[in-house]
């Protein structure tokens, strides 16, 4: 067991020396992603496919959908074939560019054509790379490049053949370079350790860990909105004891019969209630207070 461990240190140190190799070389080429600073976005992934299912649904609107019925399989394959030629040079001669950044979570290289999936900030896209669109040199760069490498990517959208909405590659810019190995696609983190200790791993792999951070801060962002609308005073609190200030704020809740409680539901995520601890609401406290006096 001991060597097996051993086994997979030497490998996972042998590979971040390859990357780390990798980059050395780009530097010395004159290519050091560290040097770019700016790169132009253009697109989000979301709103190059919303942008071009628009786009396509314009420019085709008056062209029937193929009937293969009454084909036999080849004869189908062929005419879907042909329909989709057609529909893409159609959509080629009126193309929508963008430019988009994210980092490389896929990569499949087939010989003078790869594809690729960068993920950004709305989520996942394909590219399509290929060696006469971007050139000898690029491609060749491009085929050394690892997962977790992030990408800035010019080009065009379009359809595959599989209905996917990609882009079509005509400049790929590497704007970072992964030293690091990103755990397994599939298997994800599993070390739960890792996944508090290593928060933003578990933030680049798990996109559902993703979406539960985005919705929490916007629902902190409405609080806080709210809160200071109605006049209320924010004030930063020490950590320690939260657990105590928590408690209190829930048995103050209770005991309290100002219409104001109504805006602390039962179903409130411990979390939010100590965050709205953090506020000192004025007219509750007042209410409190006479109350005490009589």
């Amino acid at each position: 067991m001991a060597q097996q461990q051993n086994k997979q240190e030497q490998d996972i140190h042998q590979l971040l020396k390859v990357r780390r190799e990798k980059l050395s070389e780009l530097q010395n080429a004159g290519k050091d992603p560290f040097q770019i600073t700016k790169y132009d976005q253009t697109h989000h992934s979301a709103e190059v496919k919303s942008l071009y299912e628009a786009h396509e649904a314009e420019i085709l609107a008056g062209r029937a959908p193929l009937n293969t019925e009454g084909m036999d399989e080849a004869q189908a394959r062929e005419a879907l074939n042909a329909d989709y030629n057609e529909r893409r040079a159609i959509m080629d001669a009126q193309p929508i560019h963008v430019s988009i950044a994210g980092r490389m979570m896929f990569k499949r290289v087939m010989g003078k054509a790869s594809f690729c999936n960068i993920r950004d900030l709305q989520g996942t896209i394909q590219v399509y790379v290929a060696k006469d669109a971007i050139g000898e040199e690029s491609y060749a760069d491009f085929k050394k490049s690892d997962i977790g490498d992030i990408y800035g990517v010019e080009g065009y959208a379009f359809r595959t053949k599989t209905g996917e909405v990609s882009i079509h590659a005509e400049k790929m810019t590497l704007l970072s370079k992964s030293l690091q190995i990103l755990p397994e696609k599939y298997h994800g983190i599993t070390d739960t350790d890792m996944r508090y200790r290593q928060r933003y791993v578990d933030l680049i792999m798990n996109e559902d860990v993703k979406e539960t951070f985005i919705k929490r801060s916007k629902i902190i962002k409405e609080i806080r909105s709210f809160l200071a609308g109605n006049q209320r005073k924010e004030i930063r609190r020490s950590r320690i004891g939260i657990h105590m200030l928590f408690d209190q704020f829930h048995r103050f809740r209770q005991k309290s019969h100002s219409q104001h409680s109504a805006c602390f539901p039962p179903t409130i995520s411990k979390d939010i209630s100590v965050y709205i601890m953090f506020f000192q609401i004025s007219k509750i406290d007042e209410r409190h207070t006479t109350q005490q006096k009589h």
